[in-house]
């Protein structure tokens, strides 16, 4: 509440969600798993979950899994209203880059639906970032593990959305 600058739970039912995204004026994706790497190994989920704050009442509610279960991932909103989800691994062992998943994926919100796009080369998970950059294309960045919580991977790559390939 900006007006008394309080807080208050929206939904009593708490969701996990490893990376979110307000995909409309209030309204938000929730995906994956959060976890802290420094706790024992947890898998990650494919949940994805969306809640609109627009609502009088507003709820979390369960939309379309994704293909693969993800947890330190990031989610990006697309200039086309569709968010991609990138990077993350299929547990919270940073230390297990085989876990890690290559292939974004891209969640539109018309009809609440993934579909897998093509693979990227670098594992994306603890400490990585994914931005969108002012030609429409994403920079997919970061990612390692301790020792000393830095970046182990400084390789970039770039997402081109296929929304650049249309006309």
């Amino acid at each position: 509440n900006l007006t008394t600058q309080t807080w208050s739970p929206v939904d009593a039912a708490v969701r996990d969600g490893g990376s979110s995204a307000m995909y409309l004026p209030g309204k938000i994706l929730k995906t994956g798993t959060a976890w802290n790497p420094d706790y024992p190994v947890k898998n990650a989920t494919t949940e994805a979950w969306v809640i609109d704050m627009t609502q009088p009442s507003p709820t979390w509610r369960a939309v379309a899994p994704m293909a693969f279960a993800r947890t330190q991932h990031t989610l990006t909103l697309l200039p086309d209203g569709n968010v991609l989800a990138t990077g993350g691994c299929t547990n919270s062992d940073v230390y297990n880059t085989g876990a890690c998943v290559l292939a974004p994926e891209l969640w539109n919100p018309a009809n609440e639906t993934w579909t897998t796009m093509a693979a990227g080369v670098v594992p994306r998970h603890y400490h990585s970032s994914a931005l969108l950059i002012p030609d429409g294309r994403v920079i997919l960045q970061g990612g390692g593990h301790p020792p000393g919580f830095g970046v182990t991977e400084f390789r970039g790559e770039i997402f081109s959305p296929s929304y650049l390939f249309k006309g």
